[in-house]
């Protein structure tokens, strides 16, 4: 599925604020941002806007796309949340959170997570 700019924004500001989340963004955390930045093809200009959006203390994330991206979103917010060796609690809240808004079961999301930090 293609999205729009304004799609990928939103995608982006989702991962910036699971990055943030702990109140630290380690360098493993801004080079991966940076990449992921790079593979949807989101232009700096609007990546510094989903980082202003998501600085935002009442930011929540955003459902973007189809059931298939928002999966590969969770996929790739669990990774980012485990990338700098600390999966906190607040992280792990927020991601559940996300996880039953897409309607995945607590098993599949157990599965992400083992698969993210195995992926790390």
């Amino acid at each position: 599925m293609k999205l729009t700019d304004q799609e990928k924004t939103a995608y982006m500001a989702n991962l910036v604020h699971i990055s943030q989340i702990d109140g630290v963004i380690s360098p493993k955390e801004t080079s991966l941002l940076e990449e992921f930045r790079n593979i949807h093809g989101l232009k700096k200009p609007l990546y510094n806007s989903a980082c202003k959006v998501a600085e935002n203390p009442s930011f929540k994330l955003v459902y973007v796309g189809n059931f298939g991206v928002q999966v590969n979103i969770l996929s790739e917010m669990l990774y980012l949340a485990h990338i700098d060796g600390d999966f906190c609690e607040k992280e792990s809240k927020v991601l559940e959170s996300f996880s039953d808004g897409i309607g995945l079961t607590k098993d599949q999301f157990l599965k992400m997570i083992k698969e993210a930090e195995s992926s790390c």
